[in-house]
Order: C-alpha cells, then structure tokens, then sequence
C-alpha cells in the first residue's frame, strides 16, 4: 500500500488517497480509510507540539461524509462545555477548517451585525457535533461510574464505603411578556455521588449527572434516580414533594434496597428559621435560644440533641400561647418524620455527609456559568441534556486533552466503518420544543414503565 495522490473536496479541502496492491493477486485498487486523513505536505508540522509530521499522520477526519477533522471537533466540544454558545463555536471551527483549505482566501469569524448573523445560522455545526459525539465521550464513564456504585452496594454495609447520593436542581428563569417579572423557562437537575470511607472519615464526591427539563416534578426526579441505574446508602436533598415522591417510588421498586432520605441541614435550618420568622412576625413568638442552637448547628449534633430542640420548641409554643392552628402542622406531619429517621443514622455513621452544599458548590461554580447567556436558546430535551454531558464530564476533569478526544472519537467511529449516527435524528417535531414541554417527563416515565 502505497500514497496515491490527493482527494479535494468541494470547499478545496486536500486528504490523502492511496493505492493498494493486494498481496493475493487481485486487482490494485485506490481507496481512502474509513476516517480519511489531511494532506501532510513536506516540512508540515503538529499543531500541539510542532514537531515534524510523517507523510501518514494528517488529521483524521471526524467520520465518513464530515468535513471537518476530528481534532476541530474535540476542540469544540471542549468549549461548548465550557460555555461557549453553539454559533460561536461553529464560526471558530469553519473558520479553521478554512486554514487546511488550498484557496488564497481564507475564511475568518466576522464581528458586529454581520457576525452575529452569521452565528446564528452557523449553530447548527456545534449542535451536531453535541449530538453525535456527547454519548461517544459520556456513556462509558457514566457506565464506570454506575458499576463501581453496584459493586460497593453487593458488599455488607459494615465492611464497604458509604455511598451517598445529593440532589439539587438550577432553575433558568426568563423574563415574562411584560419584561417585569421572571417565569421558569426550564430546570436543571443535578445529582452528585459522595463515597465515605467509613474507617478513614475520607470522602471522594463526583459530579454525577446533570439533566434538564421544564420542570423538576417527581417524573423529572423519577427520571434521573432511574438513569443513575442503582440504589445508594443515602439520599440528600431539599425535602421538596417532588424528591420525596421520586424516592418513595425506587423504594417500591426496590424492596431488597433499603435507603434511607435526608433532609439536607442547610435546607432543615432554613425551614424552621422561616417558622421563628412567620410566628414572630404574626402571633410575636421569642424563640430565644433556640435560635441560637439553630444558628451553630448545635441544634443537630445528634439525635439527643435534635430531640430536645424540638421537645424545647413545643414548650416554649405552649408557654406563650401560640394557637395550634397557628403551628407549623404541616410541616411536622410531612417533614418532621423524615428527621426524626435520618437522625440515628447520622449517630450510627458519623462520617456521612448531612448536607448538599457540595452540590451546590459545584452548581454555582461550574454549572450556572456554563449556561449562562445562553441557556435560553435550548429548546431540545435530548440536545441540551447531551450538552450537559459534557459539561459533568469537565466538571470531573474527564475531558482530557484533544488528543485524547480524538482517540475516542476515532476508535468509535472506526468500529462502526467509519460512521457516525445521521445528524439531527433527535429534532423535533415542527412547533415543538421538548425541552420546555411539561408533559414529556409524564410520557417518559411512563414509557419506561416507571410509572
């Protein structure tokens, strides 16, 4: 096999041809590989580290029937997870690709009315590239990453980690037609996993899963419990309906798997500051130091001490007279239960997390700054959760380098022929937007058979 001369494309793209002379005797034929490699012409060198390129190592293409290499593409996925809008990126990649091209005038981003007209008909380019090269990338860390939780899990609880599972949601919010007030657009639900080393106290915490719809309702939460594919030791969340209603339903469906829901302390704190504040402000309650105990934490330190806050409490209601009717009933009926459970678990293992500031952390810091100043262009369920994808896997430094992309990329396409999946076969239907839909993660659910 030898090189046999240049194939150019329409846009003067050069990549290299061969010839093979087939040992058997049959005829010699030319032919370029299923991932087709640019031209390295005499004295070209690599991009990254500029040293010289061998006559065979030109940038693969990114599959058979794409243009542009995979290298531009990895480097694209890259910044679409860091934030970068999908026109903006797409602009960078053509004007790129437009640098291996063999005509004089070469391509460039435009600026002002004219760059912004083009973004917005280039985005397409990046969203393609989000579709077909996210799952290459996600599922087989996702997959690790599933598999070490059953695997903990198979052993007895005494002997193994602890596996703690923390639920938080990001809320993006538009502005209404009357430009005053703020209405939610869609949500983000975020769910990140804490191993604890019972013997050591050590913790290892991971961004797990990041998934978007318009709302956070129990089928939205009952849909990412059942991605994550197990049942952990622990859940941590905000003690929303929605989140109790999702765990009560994998608890049915996983008999043999106890686990036990927590509400997060940051979020059990808050809830009664905002009972001293209503009673207060309505019926002139004095807490007095209760508000204290609830202000350092101590009002948690363990069961004992959690039973004689409350027992305190419902003194000093009865004490200054506060009606019943008044009382937080609700919420002592719904929620109270649900600490008075978690409570012994926490003497038991000391070491598990009690809160979801973690998550939280994490949601502000590497989540909202991605999507901000452009989530409220998404529209498609599945594009914008294959975004997401990319996003946890940076938020885990899992991205790597291009070259590293690139090899995984490759190595997918290349057990496939060289083929990728046809672009936008996730679109949707004239009119619609899934993403904003409130009824798909009803009919989700129930096309799982979840329901």
């Amino acid at each position: 096999m030898v090189r046999d001369g240049k194939t150019r494309g329409a846009r003067g793209v050069e990549r290299q041809r061969y010839r093979c002379f087939p040992k058997n005797g049959d005829t010699p034929h030319r032919f370029t590989p299923a991932l087709s490699r640019l031209v390295v012409n005499h004295g070209d060198t690599c991009p990254t580290c500029a040293t010289h390129r061998a006559i065979n190592q030109g940038d693969t293409n990114a599959a058979r029937g794409h243009r542009f290499t995979a290298a531009i593409a990895a480097q694209a996925l890259i910044q679409l997870s860091e934030g970068q809008s999908y026109g903006a990126v797409s602009v960078w990649a053509k004007a790129e690709m437009d640098r291996h091209s063999t005509h004089e005038e070469l391509a460039s981003p435009l600026s002002g009315r004219a760059g912004a007209r083009q973004r917005s008909r280039a985005w397409r380019l990046a969203a393609d590239w989000v579709e077909n090269f996210s799952p290459v990338l996600f599922e087989p860390w996702a997959a690790k990453r599933r598999q070490e939780i059953i695997d903990l899990r198979a052993c007895n609880m005494k002997d193994r980690p602890f596996v703690a599972l923390l639920l938080d949601d990001l809320p993006i919010f538009a502005k209404s037609s009357q430009g005053m007030t703020q209405r939610q657009r869609f949500a983000v639900i975020a769910a990140s996993e804490t191993i604890v080393d019972q013997n050591t106290g050590g913790r290892t915490t991971w961004l797990r899963l990041l998934r978007a719809f318009a709302d956070h309702s129990t089928e939205a939460y009952t849909l990412v419990l059942d991605e994550l594919g197990y049942v952990p030791d622990l859940i941590i969340a905000d003690g929303s309906k929605a989140i109790s209603s999702a765990a009560a339903a994998l608890a049915e469906r996983h008999p043999d798997q106890p686990f036990q829901l927590c509400l997060s302390a940051y979020h059990l704190r808050q809830q009664l500051a905002r009972q001293f504040a209503r009673l207060t402000s309505k019926y002139g309650f004095q807490p007095g130091d209760l508000a204290l105990r609830l202000e350092n934490w101590s009002f948690i330190e363990s069961d004992f001490s959690w039973q004689t806050w409350w027992a305190d409490y419902e003194r000093r209601l009865n004490a200054q007279g506060i009606p019943e009717t008044a009382r937080p009933n609700n919420w002592i009926r719904d929620t109270k239960p649900l600490v008075d459970a978690q409570m012994p678990l926490f003497d038991e293992f000391a070491v598990v997390p009690r809160s979801t500031g973690a998550l939280e952390s994490t949601i502000f810091r590497v989540v909202k700054p991605s999507l901000s100043g452009r989530a409220l262009g998404f529209g498609n369920l599945e594009r914008t959760n294959r975004l997401l994808d990319l996003m946890t896997l940076r938020a885990n430094g899992e991205l790597g380098t291009v070259a590293s992309i690139v090899a995984k990329m490759n190595a997918d396409a290349r057990s496939h022929g060289g083929y990728v999946p046809p672009v936008r076969s996730i679109a949707d239907v004239r009119m619609t937007r899934s993403l904003l839909d409130d009824t798909v993660p009803v009919k989700l659910v129930r096309e799982r058979g979840l329901a």
